[in-house]
Parts: structure tokens; sequence; C-alpha cells
């Protein structure tokens, strides 16, 4: 089961969890996109079949 956690400003997530995706920021930008947005990293294992 893929984990998401959301932890912010921080430079390195630190919750004791076991989590596949970190979202780090609520206040992204991206161009074209008028309104803030998350910011996520997603920490895949080589080999490992993604869930």
């Amino acid at each position: 089961m893929t984990v998401w956690l959301a932890e912010y400003n921080v430079p390195t997530p630190t919750a004791p969890l076991d989590f596949r995706i970190w979202q780090y920021s609520c206040t992204g930008t991206v161009p074209g996109i008028s309104t803030d947005v998350d910011l996520n990293i997603w920490f895949d294992l080589p080999g490992q079949r993604s869930e």
C-alpha cells in the first residue's frame, strides 16, 4: 500500500513512517497554473513494483 505524507518546512521528512510519497509544499508554482499547487516527491525503489 502506498502511503502519502504531508510535512512542510523541513529539508527532509522527519515522520517515523513507511511512506512512498512526500508532499513537501502546498505553495508551489507551475507555469500556466495561476494558483498554488502541491509539490510532491515519489520515493520508488529499483526492482520493486509500485502499488
